[in-house]
């Protein structure tokens, strides 16, 4: 008994890797072109809205952050936390802020239980509605 044993031609194996290796390349250009527009529009959006902070306190114990939106858009800070490097909190977390125009500096009044001491460094933490998220260290 000789058993005739048949395989597909060279010809069509190549076929076949080139139509599994294009569909490979399309699929990753497909899912790379959705990665890159995600990634770039963060990106954008980051560079819209950018903050510098600094702070200057009042005899009260109430400390004004001046936010400085450098972005070209309007934003609304959800949350702004002041706190020491070590991460000791000095003003509780805020939650009610007006819209920060663009291109202006906005003073934000936050009433303090410790005192701003000079000479020390603090963490200035400000989300923003949109998702924009700073930290900035300021020296007192």
């Amino acid at each position: 008994m000789v058993s005739s044993k048949k395989a597909i031609s060279p010809v069509v194996a190549t076929a076949l890797l080139l139509v599994v290796a294009v569909v490979a390349v399309v699929g990753f250009q497909a899912w790379f072109n959705t990665y890159n527009t995600s990634l770039n529009s963060k990106v954008e959006q980051q560079g819209t809205n950018s903050f510098s902070v600094s702070f200057l306190e009042n005899a009260s114990g109430t400390v004004n952050l001046y936010l400085n939106n450098r972005g070209s858009t309007a934003v609304t800070p959800t949350s702004i936390s002041l706190k020491t490097t070590s991460g000791t909190s000095v003003c509780p977390t805020a939650t009610s802020y007006t819209a920060l125009t663009a291109n202006t500096v906005t003073a934000v009044a936050m009433n303090c239980t410790g005192a701003i001491a000079a000479g020390t460094s603090y963490q200035a933490t400000i989300v923003t509605s949109s998702g924009v998220y700073s930290e900035t260290t300021i020296a007192r």
